[in-house]
């Protein structure tokens, strides 16, 4: 008894050790719902084929997390769509048969023809050019790529989707998951547009939970980020455009000067130096 009471004392501490293939940076890497991920993987499409066809990078990644429920359905996991595209008259390319809201003359639900795709980047360059030439949906190109909530109303008014809430389930994505901010990023970095995003959200965190800014008017501003913080816009000295950007500093006569930024102890700090004009 009192062998198998040691046995199992060993067991349990085994099961929280770490293995050999397991680091302890890989245990405190942030687990993703199923929505971040989905945001974070396609991120950098979205934003891509923004200053491609001027559709908001922030719908783009919306209507793709409400049609795939969040990359997930058999539509995105076995036809690689992810914008509920069917498949017209003039789709030419692989198909896909899933039950939607199609009716038979029974008046049951029967299956619809789906456009499939070979991979992802072929679905959202499609959603592009399904709008771009789709007369129906040209109003919404005379629209600002920043107005997310004008372009979610009008994709239900020119008839995108069946469902009477669908503007406000996009609208109600992008505010939830701040995809807005995708919107703005810098058409010369659209690689580190994930970089700009998390930024982002840690400045309108900082700020909903403080209510300060990340920089004092009085120099020199110091800002800790906590270090699982990976965001490069605030670790790069080669950033000082975007961080000057989003610094708002004030104060009568200050001007940026100089932005450094360090590495102190797991942490992440920038700090401005600014002098009377």
């Amino acid at each position: 008894m009192k062998t198998r009471f040691v046995l199992l004392i060993i067991a349990v501490l085994l099961s929280r050790t770490p293995s050999a293939g397991q680091s302890k940076d890989n245990m405190s890497d942030p687990v993703w719902t199923n929505q971040e991920r989905y945001i974070r993987e396609h991120a950098g499409l979205a934003v891509k084929e923004m200053y491609l066809s001027g559709i908001p990078a922030s719908i783009k990644l919306a209507q793709g997390l409400l049609e795939t429920a969040s990359g997930t359905s058999r539509l995105a996991t076995e036809g690689n769509n992810h914008f509920g595209i069917k498949c017209k008259s003039s789709w030419i390319g692989d198909t896909l048969l899933v039950v939607d809201d199609d009716f038979g003359p029974d008046g049951r639900l029967m299956e619809s023809c789906f456009r499939r795709y070979a991979g992802v980047t072929d679905s959202y360059r499609d959603h592009s050019d399904f709008l771009l030439t789709s007369p129906r949906y040209q109003e919404l190109f005379q629209l600002d790529r920043t107005d997310y909530r004008g372009w979610a109303n009008g994709l239900q008014r020119c008839g995108y989707a069946t469902n009477p809430q669908y503007a406000e389930k996009i609208s109600g994505l992008v505010e939830r998951y701040q995809l807005h901010v995708f919107d703005r990023v810098p058409e010369e970095d659209l690689t580190a547009c994930l970089d700009y995003y998390d930024t982002q959200l840690y400045v309108m965190r900082h700020q909903e939970n403080t209510g300060e800014t990340l920089a004092a008017n009085a120099p020199p501003a110091s800002v800790r980020l906590p270090d699982n913080y990976k965001g490069g816009w605030l670790r790069e000295n080669t950033r000082i455009r975007m961080i000057t950007t989003l610094l708002d500093r004030g104060g009568a006569g200050a001007t940026r000067e100089t932005v450094q930024v360090r590495n102190e102890g797991g942490f992440l700090s920038f700090e401005v130096a600014a002098r009377p004009q």
